[in-house]
């Protein structure tokens, strides 16, 4: 289990893949989304976008730096990683 969300709380509560990549694209694009795990983060941002044909590297995930001081940065971090948990079910259910 990657995430401790039940699947029928994902069925229930969710949003299709292809809603919240484009909220995703919208909100993010052109910035730096940071990530504790970015090559985790980065693998299930990649999967999402090419679920929608948008190309993978439209978002990316970085480390974010121990000394960065703006939590904008942070908290940005974790409604991406938000967004992706409750797409997951949605990609699985469609591979």
């Amino acid at each position: 289990m990657i995430h401790p969300i039940a699947r029928e709380r994902l069925c229930e509560e969710g949003m299709s893949h292809d809603l919240v990549a484009a909220r995703m694209v919208e909100a993010f694009d052109g910035h730096d989304l940071v990530a504790s795990a970015p090559s985790l983060d980065g693998k299930w941002l990649s999967v999402l976008l090419r679920a929608v044909a948008l190309a993978r590297h439209r978002l990316r995930a970085w480390q974010r730096s121990p000394d960065a001081k703006d939590c904008r940065e942070h908290h940005a971090a974790r409604a991406a990683a938000r967004a992706l948990v409750a797409t997951v079910s949605d990609i699985r259910a469609e591979a």
